[in-house]
């Protein structure tokens, strides 16, 4: 696992449910979902989330002591893997030509970490 993803599942279990770090993990987890065959009607509920997640990160990013944190910049990593789960409704299954192999295997890790974190 990257450096990063090894942060994530700390960051998420150790945060009440209403931070930007669940709202924006949930946002990505349903994104993946949507992208599944036969759950496409998820998308508007993933969209609504991204908005939620948008919301709670713009108002961390506002004060200067939350801004800072690990858990902000991870939440501004999370909406802008968001924006790349939605991109394609077949993200999970096409290798994106447009960034390295190495980081495409991330990113589906990550996005694979996000969905079983919503599940379970």
């Amino acid at each position: 696992m990257g450096p990063y993803l090894d942060e994530l599942a700390p960051m998420y279990t150790n945060a009440p449910s209403s931070s930007p770090i669940h709202a924006a993990t949930n946002a990505v987890a349903m994104s993946v979902l949507a992208n599944h065959k036969g759950a496409r009607d998820r998308r508007h509920e993933a969209d609504t989330m991204y908005g939620r997640a948008l919301t709670l990160v713009y108002a961390a990013i506002g004060v200067p002591s939350e801004s800072k944190t690990d858990e902000t910049l991870m939440c501004v990593l999370l909406l802008q893997l968001f924006e790349v789960c939605s991109s394609h409704k077949y993200f999970l299954y096409l290798q994106p030509v447009s960034i390295n192999q190495g980081f495409s295997r991330y990113l589906i890790r990550v996005c694979k970490l996000a969905a079983f974190m919503l599940l379970h």
